[in-house]
């Protein structure tokens, strides 16, 4: 039986997230403390990835969230360097 819908166009991207979730999970030993910062990452990648297939625009919540996330990760990451 097939699977006709409305939501069959967001399969390759579900599987895609899907992927990437298992893969990241597997790499917990060695991202270490940044884990955390890495999941919420990775689902705010997920909302832009689905906001795009859907809609084909990139909302911009999402996007201030990746920019304040990596600058926080950047500076925690290397407190000794000074810009």
């Amino acid at each position: 039986m097939r699977a006709c819908g409305e939501g069959r166009e967001f399969a390759p991207t579900a599987w895609a997230a899907g992927l990437g979730g298992v893969w990241l999970a597997f790499q917990a030993a060695d991202v270490g403390w940044l884990l955390l910062p890495s999941l919420a990452l990775f689902a705010a990648l997920c909302l832009i990835a689905l906001f795009d297939v859907r809609y084909f625009i990139i909302p911009d919540g999402p996007i201030y969230f990746l920019l304040a996330c990596g600058l926080a990760t950047t500076l925690v990451n290397a407190p000794g360097e000074t810009a």
